[in-house]
């Protein structure tokens, strides 16, 4: 999904998607119908696929919905922060009165060296359908800078077989040269868009759910969350939830 590319009106062109006002205020104008993704992933095209999406059809089998869809709000290749604790998004397409398992571990497990155990484990009891996070501070757990992670969301059966489990990976970086200063001149509500275009995905999309969350009858602010998940293939149903995920790889 594409977004209409900024207008720079007085200001540098090199600065033509992310442009204030004296008021700063974003501006968005056409320019012979051309258009720029929202999300520009730091990595160039052609790298690997990272993310996984659970899903299940036997509902008999294991107790769930039917169609169920658990996903990670996370890009197809590894997502990139700034932030050494940062929230991790995931979306439950239909209400489920089973436990979820939530995890977090380095990539390479040499890195764990004699520890089996992940380095974050826990359970939520049971979850309605919605967008939910996990901050990894309130588990007292900060990410080492350019070390890759894989975390998950999985919804255990008692058969592995049955197991609905989904997946995606992360990497903290230092922030780039003037993002500070983009942010800094920002309102509230560019944040997100700054964040996008650096191609800092978990921190573009832990913008929009605070500001949802601060301002959640701005349809306009959800429509444009919406449009970043959708270029990642995730797209957001009338239950508020991801209920499609599109052309990847699924464990079910």
């Amino acid at each position: 999904m594409l977004v209409k590319k900024s207008v720079l009106l007085g200001v540098a062109a090199s600065l033509s998607l992310t442009l204030f006002t004296g008021h700063h205020h974003l501006i968005r104008d056409v320019i012979a119908d051309e258009v720029v993704p929202m999300y520009k992933p730091t990595l160039a095209a052609g790298a690997p696929t990272r993310r996984v999406g659970g899903g299940t059809r036997a509902a008999k089998l294991t107790n769930l919905p039917e169609n169920l869809i658990l996903a990670v709000v996370s890009p197809q290749s590894t997502g990139y922060t700034t932030s050494a604790q940062p929230v991790l998004y995931w979306s439950l397409s239909s209400t489920i009165d089973a436990p979820l398992e939530i995890t977090l571990d380095y990539v390479d497990q040499a890195m764990s060296g004699n520890n089996y155990e992940p380095l974050l484990q826990t359970q939520i009891a049971k979850a309605e359908a919605g967008i939910y996070g996990i901050s990894l501070g309130a588990h007292k757990l900060s990410l080492k800078p350019n070390v890759e992670y894989k975390w998950s969301v999985s919804i255990p059966t008692g058969n592995p077989a049955n197991d609905v489990v989904s997946f995606g990976t992360i990497m903290l970086l230092d922030k780039p040269a003037g993002l500070a200063d983009k942010l800094a001149k920002a309102d509230d509500k560019q944040r997100p868009l700054i964040y996008a275009e650096a191609g800092l995905w978990y921190d573009a999309v832990t913008e929009f759910e605070a500001l949802l969350k601060k301002y959640p009858d701005d349809t306009e602010l959800r429509d444009k969350r919406n449009l970043l998940l959708e270029e990642v293939n995730l797209k957001v149903g009338k239950t508020g939830a991801i209920d499609v995920v599109v052309g990847e790889a699924r464990k079910s």
